[in-house]
C-alpha cells in the first residue's frame, strides 16, 4: 500500500542518505529529477545538476532536521509542464525517542493550484467588469459635469481676453478666480474617476468625513438619478479620521450605486457618519484593535 501510493514518500538520515522510499515516489522522483533513488545514495548528490532546486530543497530537509515539522510548496519546470509538490517534512524517531532523521510526504497539488489560480483570475476579471459597469453608468453624468466645468473655465477666458482687447483692466481677478474654481474642481473629479478606475497604493491623510460626503453629493445625485433622494446625516461633533480620501470616496460611491440597483422603481438613500469608541469585546466583534472611530454607514428603503 506504501509502495504504490501516490504520494512521494521518503526518509532520509541526518547525512542526506535515503532510508526509505517508496516505488511510486521513486517513479516521481526520476520523472521530475532525472535520477532514480536507491536506499543508502545521497539525497543531495542526486541534486547537484539541478541548482535551481537544490539550495531551496535542503533548506527545507535543514529545518526538519533541527526538529521542526511543516509543510512547504514547491514548483519544479516551466510553462504548461510545471508541477507543483506540497511537502510535508516531519522528523523521524527511533524506538527509544531518539532522532534518527526525518520524513517527507510529497503530494501533487498541480491541478488543486491551477483551479485556484483560474479562479483568482475570473475574480480579478468579474471585479474589474463591475467597475467598468459602473464606471459607464456615471459616463452621462461625468460628462454633463464636465461639460459645465469647460463652461466656466471658457467663459471666464472669453470674458478675461474681451476686457484685455478692450482695455477694461477693472475685477480681472473674478474671472480668473473663476476659471481656477473650475478647473479645481475639474481636477478633483478626475482625481476620483482614477481612484474608482484603478487600484491605487493607499495613502492616509487627516480627512473631514463629513465635508469629504458633502463634496461627493453632487456626483452620487447624478449617479443614481432623479428618482432616488439622498440625505446626509452627521454628529455634530465628528471626529476628524485618518484615512485615505479617494478611496473612502470609491468605497461610498460604490455603496451607492449598489443600492440605487437595489432600488430600480426609486426610494431613498441615507448616509449616515457618527463617532464610535469600541471596547475590547465589542473591538474583537469588528476584528478590530479598541480605540476611537468614525462609522459611515449607507442604507436604502430596497425591499428586503
Amino acid at each position: 500500500m506504501v509502495d504504490g501510493a501516490a504520494a512521494l514518500i521518503q526518509v532520509l538520515d541526518f547525512n542526506f542518505r535515503w532510508l526509505a522510499i517508496n516505488g511510486s515516489g521513486a517513479e516521481v522522483f526520476e520523472q521530475e529529477i532525472g535520477v532514480r533513488p536507491r536506499i543508502g545514495d545521497s539525497f543531495s548528490e542526486s541534486l547537484r545538476h539541478r541548482p535551481d532546486l537544490r539550495d531551496g530543497i535542503l533548506a527545507h530537509w535543514r529545518r526538519a532536521f533541527a526538529g521542526e515539522t511543516f509543510s512547504e510548496v514547491i514548483s519544479i519546470g516551466e510553462g504548461p509542464g510545471r508541477r507543483h509538490y506540497e511537502l510535508q517534512f516531519s522528523p523521524l524517531h527511533d524506538t527509544e525517542g531518539r532522532a534518527i532523521g526525518v520524513y517527507q510526504f510529497a503530494y501533487d497539488v498541480t491541478e488543486r493550484l491551477n483551479e485556484q489560480e483560474r479562479i483568482r483570475l475570473m475574480e480579478e476579471a468579474l471585479r474589474q467588469s463591475q467597475k467598468m459597469e459602473a464606471v459607464g453608468q456615471l459616463t452621462g453624468g461625468i460628462a454633463h459635469d464636465f461639460n459645465n466645468l469647460l463652461t466656466g473655465i471658457l467663459g471666464s477666458l472669453e470674458l478675461l481676453d474681451l476686457r484685455l482687447r478692450q482695455g477694461r483692466l477693472r475685477d480681472l481677478a473674478r474671472y480668473t478666480a473663476t476659471a481656477r474654481s473650475a478647473a479645481q474642481r475639474a481636477a478633483a473629479l478626475t482625481h476620483r474617476l482614477l481612484a474608482f478606475s484603478r487600484r491605487q497604493t493607499l495613502d492616509p491623510q487627516p480627512v473631514a468625513p463629513e465635508q469629504l460626503v458633502i463634496g461627493l453629493e453632487d456626483l452620487i445625485q447624478r449617479s443614481i438619478g432623479p428618482q432616488i433622494a439622498l440625505e446626509r446625516e452627521a454628529d455634530p461633533r465628528l471626529w476628524l479620521t485618518h484615512i485615505d480620501g479617494p478611496q473612502l470616496e470609491n468605497a461610498l460611491l460604490n455603496l451607492c450605486l449598489n443600492a440605487r440597483d437595489a432600488m430600480p422603481d426609486g426610494g431613498r438613500i441615507r448616509i449616515v457618519l457618527s463617532n464610535e469608541r469600541l471596547d475590547e469585546a465589542q473591538a474583537q466583534l469588528q476584528a478590530l484593535p479598541p480605540g476611537d472611530y468614525v462609522r459611515l454607514s449607507v442604507g436604502d428603503t430596497a425591499a428586503a
